[in-house]
């Protein structure tokens, strides 16, 4: 939420910032008496939009990592899962009789097509 608020903000600004840039930019030609004058205030008008540009990339990683971190912990999550799964498959073939044993499958089917050894 405050993330969206920052981003619209950034994005009100840009375009304001690039409205007036434009204007200035049209109005150059007639208000300035040098070349060079004009020269220097065009980098920083364009100074100013790589930054605005910047702030837009920036948030964009920012919420690029958050989603990476999120992906990150649910994969830890359901590996550990796995593992738990896998541990109490374990127990309980060590609980049944061999005899029982033998009418058990050595591998386990899981999730259409991925195998796991269930001993």
């Amino acid at each position: 939420r405050e993330n969206m608020e920052a981003r619209r903000s950034l994005a009100e600004r840009f375009e304001q910032n690039k409205a007036v840039g434009k204007e200035l930019q049209a109005h150059l030609p007639h208000g300035l008496l040098t070349e060079d004058l004009r020269a220097f205030l065009g980098m920083i008008q364009r100074v100013q939009v790589l930054e605005v540009e910047r702030l837009q990339l920036d948030h964009t990683r920012e919420t690029q990592q958050v989603q990476l971190d999120e992906r990150d912990e649910e994969i830890v999550m359901l590996r550990e899962q796995l593992r738990l799964r896998n541990a109490h498959l374990r127990a309980q073939r060590e609980l049944i009789s061999a005899e029982q044993r033998k009418q058990l499958p050595v591998r386990l089917c899981l999730l259409t097509g991925t195998f796991a050894d269930a001993t």
